[in-house]
């Protein structure tokens, strides 16, 4: 079972807030088809029809999804969108949505006044929610290719018969045209409307209704321009307001030793050494079935505590990779540490000393 939701204690995070992250994820993240026809990812099967035979109307419909998939994510754009949110009463916000290419995204609310400020980032594997009136920062890990996880899963239910994907109309959004793919499963349960652009292949709207046809969300944009010139530092964390970073840990059961996480892993958890009273308290697995999922691992000392993300670098970051740093020059900067070390990355969220920091730096490197 793959870890959709974040949340830690009082730090979970509610509908709206989930809502955008999964609408930020269904059109935004993925790391997938930049790599040219010998890409070190595993096959993609959805491409194929696997001797699956499809009717006229059932290959438009896979062209369509191909399209989101390849080309979708691919084009840069900023736009205004609204999102209504009907599971509990009714609320309306506005966002302006910037989307550079493959998992660049950041959505920041205009309206209404008790969400306008908020921020949403997501970049390079990490996910930053900005909230002005906590004046915090919460961060977290998102699964690099969950994006084409999700397309994965649904265009292998398509071919297998588990779920119809129908093309049921035409429609501009934004002054744009675009089709209406209908995604059901096979029996009752949610369903879901997407419609895409005809040219680009860009999400422009999506609903979700219940098994009863009764509308959940949905989220559209009124106005959207493609290629834009974005500002500097758009999708730069660094450019975030200097607040205190607080960690998002999956809102799931950790495990509860290193060997026990190891096993769903597929590749070696690396332990720091731990300054004097500190203990491990949980290990959360990003995307088990991914080979470059993230784990995370929370020390406390019963005061303090921090959370360590770890993940393997994917093989067309290697090339970048120039050594480990060196341990003096990492700083927690708003309770936040980078680096890179042996092809990993790791990032620190927490209260640590900088001789404390120094330890589990060092010992990673």
């Amino acid at each position: 079972m793959r870890n959709r939701r974040f949340g830690q204690g009082s730090h979970r995070l509610g509908i709206v807030t989930i809502a955008l992250i999964l609408l930020a994820l269904a059109c935004a993240l993925a790391y997938s088809n930049d790599r040219g026809p010998h890409s070190w990812r595993r096959h993609n099967v959805w491409y194929e029809n696997r001797g699956v035979h499809l009717d006229p109307a059932e290959q438009k419909v896979r062209n369509i999804m191909i399209k989101w998939l390849k080309d979708g994510h691919r084009t840069p754009y900023s736009g205004v969108q609204i999102t209504q949110i009907m599971h509990h009463g009714f609320l309306e916000s506005k966002q302006i949505a910037m989307h550079g290419g493959p998992g660049q995204m950041r959505i920041q609310f205009i309206s209404p006044p008790k969400l306008a400020g908020e921020l949403f980032l997501i970049t390079d594997g990490r996910f930053f929610h900005y909230i002005p009136s906590q004046n915090v920062i919460h961060q977290g890990e998102i699964p690099h290719d969950e994006f084409e996880h999700r397309m994965r899963e649904i265009m292998e239910s398509f071919l297998d018969g588990r779920i119809s994907i129908q093309l049921v109309g035409k429609d501009r959004i934004a002054e744009r045209n675009c089709s209406i793919l209908e995604i059901k499963p096979k029996g009752k349960g949610y369903y879901k409307r997407v419609w895409i652009d005809s040219s680009t292949g860009i999400r422009l709207k999506i609903e979700k209704f219940s098994s009863s046809s009764r509308p959940i969300f949905n989220t559209f944009f009124t106005k959207i321009q493609l290629w834009p010139h974005f500002p500097p530092n758009t999708f730069n964390p660094y450019a975030l307001p200097k607040v205190r970073h607080i960690a998002i840990l999956p809102h799931a059961l950790p495990y509860t030793t290193i060997g026990a996480a190891q096993d769903v892993v597929r590749y070696p958890i690396r332990e720091p050494h731990l300054p004097s009273g500190y203990r491990n308290v949980g290990i959360w697995i990003l995307a088990r079935n991914d080979p470059f999922s993230t784990t995370a691992l929370r020390y406390s000392n019963g005061v303090s505590s921090f959370v360590l993300f770890e993940r393997p670098l994917p093989p067309p970051q290697w090339d970048d990779y120039q050594g480990p740093e060196p341990a003096s020059k990492i700083r927690l900067r708003n309770n936040v540490a980078y680096w890179r070390s042996q092809r990993y990355q790791f990032t620190l969220i927490g209260d640590l000393s900088e001789s404390d920091l120094l330890v589990v730096v060092r010992s990673l490197l």
